[in-house]
């Protein structure tokens, strides 16, 4: 499944099908500090209307002074615990999901996300902006799809990170 970035910008964006049915809308109101990101998933109705409802499936509270929370399915989580680091000074996190799979992230040309163990597969992968193509997607492969709210929720994270340490909208490294 191809889900197309609305916008460059990780902080302020849906994310669509190729139909053009958007599937997640991320948000941050503009502060000073203590920004907050809510991403919320567009859910169908009943049926007997066409209008879609939202649903929050997360919450990021930056912090740059004290520790990051991330509150997924309502629970409250230093992004340390949630999403570690695999070894120090490497901009790579991983996180273990509902399947008991470990999952990491790792940043390319773009963010790549993969399993952890002896044969890596590559699940989802993060196609930045570039001047060919206008708007940013992330390709994600059918195995994680019953984890899809996670996997958006930490690709959030990890690609606003990535901008805050140096690294392009493009998503290369901050080196």
């Amino acid at each position: 499944m191809n889900l197309s970035l609305t916008r460059n910008d990780p902080l302020n964006v849906e994310l669509v099908r190729p139909d053009g049915v958007a599937l997640y809308a991320v948000s941050t109101p503009f502060k000073m500090s203590g920004q907050t990101t809510k991403i919320m998933k567009y859910t169908a109705g009943d049926g007997s209307d066409a209008e879609a409802s939202m649903d929050e499936i997360a919450r990021i509270n930056w912090h740059y002074i004290k520790t990051t929370r991330i509150i997924y399915k309502g629970e409250i989580l230093e992004v340390n615990k949630f999403l570690p680091r695999p070894k120090k000074f490497t901009e790579s996190r991983c996180f273990v999901a509902p399947n008991g799979q470990t999952y990491k992230w790792k940043l390319g040309y773009g963010w790549r996300l993969k399993t952890v163990g002896p044969d890596p597969q590559i699940v989802a992968t993060y196609h930045p902006a570039n001047k060919r193509a206008d708007k940013g997607r992330i390709e994600v492969d059918v195995s994680v799809l019953d984890f899809l709210d996670l996997v958006i929720t930490t690709w959030v994270y990890m690609e606003k990170t990535n901008r805050d340490h140096g690294g392009q909208a493009n998503g290369t490294s901050a080196s």
